[in-house]
């Protein structure tokens, strides 16, 4: 009888402690799945960065975009950190939440929103009226350091050139573009009105298309 009476206690305090268990094994899972969360969105971060500089800098008034995109990302952020830190009853960890979503969210959003303005722009195109400035070549040596070089006065010597800058007039204020081709012939002086092919981004910031 004594043997059964302990086996019944053993089972009932087994059977109390389940749901704790289940509790802190949730927890382990929801802990997990934001951790790695996160970690996407630190990855899928800099990939939009290292993805989207080339449309940085062939993007007009990107400086307007950008900081739009981030002060977006930090109100998103805000929102869903102060919802995720109603879950916690800890103060530190709310603040970690908040910090987290904030800081991550504007971060993320500016090379998000290049990605989108290019990729779901407008089929039309359209030339813009621009004074040349200058067009240089940029070449990387042997160990992989890159220098900028004047491009010589012959068709030639576009062989091995990585890219090209070309800086404009715009608006009375320099501009520079990126581009793996020559946009204009080499004949043409500093100061010469030239056109530049441009696109109308998604959210209204123009482009220039080089790819």
């Amino acid at each position: 009888m004594h043997e059964n009476s302990r086996g019944c206690t053993i089972i009932l305090v087994e059977m109390r402690t389940l749901p704790v268990q289940i509790i802190v094994s949730f927890k382990k899972i929801t802990n997990m799945i934001k951790g790695i969360g996160i970690a996407a969105l630190i990855f899928g971060t800099l990939f939009l960065y290292v993805k989207e500089v080339p449309y940085f800098t062939n993007t007009f008034e990107i400086n307007h975009l950008f900081f739009r995109a981030l002060g977006f990302g930090a109100v998103i952020g805000a929102i869903l950190g102060w919802l995720q830190a109603r879950q916690s009853t800890d103060s530190l960890e709310k603040t970690q939440w908040f910090l987290i979503c904030i800081v991550g969210l504007a971060l993320a959003m500016p090379p998000l929103a290049s990605f989108i303005n290019h990729n779901f722009a407008s089929s039309e195109k359209s030339k813009l009226s621009v004074q040349f400035l200058n067009q240089k070549a940029l070449r990387t040596n042997r160990f992989g350091v890159g220098r900028h070089e004047r491009a010589a006065a012959v068709a030639t010597a576009d062989a091995g050139v990585d890219f090209f800058y070309t800086t404009f007039l715009w608006k009375n204020e320099s501009q520079r573009v990126r581009s793996p081709k020559r946009l204009f012939p080499i004949e043409i002086t500093s100061g010469t009105a030239v056109e530049l092919p441009v696109q109308k981004g998604f959210f209204g910031f123009s482009f220039v298309e080089t790819h």
